[in-house]
């Protein structure tokens, strides 16, 4: 626009305005991001290759890129924070036995022949004491009618089963139990001779990994909060159990002023609930996870933005999240949030360079054309110069990167600020050539040919400078960027010296303008990195 009316205030003509469009045109495309789509598919697809090698499946690419603002994940218990296992957390003995000898007693009255949750998990803790499991004389297995199996082993008779059933039978039991945390987890009652001799409280095994990962999710800057259908203290119990710092209270105490900035994690939670949950904190404005594994899990996984099903989802839960776990634990979760801090700061990459280049190639044909009366680049340069860019940017999305350790935030408001100074410094200083030449016997064809060098070299320097918090020396691109960044000179340097679709320059016009973007780009990056380190 400001050249246009220039143009007029120079008076200049109509025939001559008409063989300006073309130019004007491209000037106008070029500074259209048409390659930012193509980047981030690059990118986020480049990533969903690398996670694929680590055990997650991106079935919604957009899933990558929103990992990195994520800052709430809501996991589910059972199957991602413990085992779908369950094992023996508390044993009590109320017998004058020894624990060993009422343990392999207890052994002997679970189910070999089909054993159900309850029984691998007694029989497992007494093999992990070193104790046996002894065959019975006589076994009857466990039915809803009684409520307890019995076997009959050395001379004892010997019950396992719901307290409340084997209450009935020793009914000193209950004084017995006034101790004993019932809420912890699942009770299991022993009777020796129809005496109370033991009480089992059983709960779903922790995973191993489970602390480090959630204390590595808080490391990035996400608040992982637990949602469990079980009561309250059983959640309260996982939760100091994994390092989950805060407060565990019930789906039925929840209200719209809970402070969620201290929950651990929400008890009593049922399926239908967990939707309602992402909602209410995507209402807050967090970016939320989810993570879950049955049919009724679906409509909240498809409502978060980061909808991550667990390896033994059912199938429908798979289709609704974005990603799927192939192996079991919350350790491939902090994987996803790598994967997403990559693909952001590629992104921000891209945007810097886009923002920094299309203001550079505006402001410096802009003011040539009003310092210096003509446009300093011909048209059939500026073309390629587009094309070649475009393709060293779409690159961008397969370079080395770092990761952060918060969630992302786009502030495009900074992130142009910082892209116009990057640009008034490159067109400062190529202004400053530009009037130079001009006025030391360079005619306008060898500088137009010597504009287009120092556009593509400004262009090859802001990717190295804007890609890293380094300085761009100190640091290297993927090699699929840097092969492209050399194409792209190479090329350059043969249509310069050559003359092909630009006016031909000498050896000695090419070597000052690599020298003078050499220097340009040593003096802008040791003036701005600071900024960029701060971004």
């Amino acid at each position: 626009l400001v050249i246009v009316i220039a143009f007029f205030f120079k008076g200049g003509k109509i025939s001559n305005f008409i063989e300006m469009l073309p130019f004007l045109a491209m000037m106008f495309i070029a500074s259209i991001p048409v390659a930012m789509p193509s980047t981030f598919a690059l990118s986020n697809s480049f990533e969903a290759t690398r996670l694929s090698k680590e055990g997650v499946l991106t079935a919604d690419l957009t899933g990558i890129q929103d990992a990195a603002n994520l800052n709430l994940i809501l996991l589910d218990k059972t199957g991602t924070i413990t085992e779908n296992k369950t094992a023996v957390a508390n044993w009590t003995n109320f017998s004058q036995m020894t624990d060993s000898e009422v343990l392999e007693l207890a052994a002997a009255a679970t189910d070999q022949r089909n054993k159900k949750i309850i029984d691998s998990a007694i029989d497992d803790y007494v093999s992990s004491l070193g104790l046996k499991v002894k065959a019975p004389n006589d076994f009857t297995p466990f039915t809803s009618s009684t409520g307890y199996s019995m076997a009959n082993i050395d001379g004892h008779n010997v019950k396992l089963g719901s307290f409340k059933q084997l209450s009935l039978i020793d009914v000193s039991a209950t004084d017995k139990v006034k101790d004993i945390d019932f809420g912890a987890g699942r009770s299991v009652a022993l009777l020796i001779d129809d005496k109370l001799a033991g009480v089992f409280i059983l709960q779903d095994k922790v995973r191993s990994d489970s602390k480090a990962a959630l204390a590595e999710l808080k490391k990035r800057g996400v608040m992982p909060i637990m949602l469990t259908g079980d009561n309250q203290k059983t959640a309260e119990a996982v939760a100091k159990e994994v390092g989950l710092e805060g407060e565990v209270i019930s789906i039925h105490d929840f209200t719209d002023q809970t402070d969620t900035s201290k929950l651990a994690g929400i008890a009593d939670v049922l399926p239908e609930d967990k939707l309602k949950m992402v909602k209410f904190f995507q209402q807050k404005g967090y970016i939320v996870g989810m993570t879950g594994d049955g049919v009724n899990d679906s409509p909240a996984l498809r409502q978060a933005e980061v909808g991550i099903a667990v390896s033994n989802a059912a199938d429908v839960a798979k289709r609704s999240g974005k990603m799927v776990l192939l192996t079991d634990g919350l350790t491939s979760i902090v994987k996803i949030l790598d994967a997403g801090h990559r693909v952001y700061q590629r992104m921000t990459t891209w945007s810097l360079t886009k923002l920094a280049r299309t203001a550079e190639l505006t402001m410096l044909l802009t003011f040539g054309y009003l310092f210096f009366g003509y446009i300093p680049m011909a048209l059939n340069a500026m073309v390629i110069y587009t094309i070649m860019n475009n393709m060293v940017t779409m690159m961008i999305g397969t370079d080395r990167t770092h990761i952060t350790y918060k969630p992302e935030n786009w502030n495009m408001a900074r992130l142009a600020k910082i892209a116009f100074s990057l640009a008034s410094g490159w067109t400062l200083i190529g202004i400053l050539a530009v009037a130079y030449l001009n006025t030391h016997g360079w005619n306008h064809g060898t500088i137009s040919t010597m504009v287009y060098v120092y556009l593509v070299l400004s262009a090859m320097f802001l990717i190295l400078i804007t890609r890293t918090k380094r300085y761009f020396w100190q640091d290297y691109p993927s090699k699929a960027v840097g092969l492209t960044q050399l194409g792209d000179i190479i090329l350059t340097v043969i249509l310069a010296i050559l003359g092909i679709a630009m006016v031909k320059i000498s050896w000695t016009n090419l070597a000052i303008t690599f020298l003078v973007a050499l220097v340009a780009a040593i003096v802008i990056d040791l003036f701005y990195q600071p900024i960029m380190k701060n971004r």
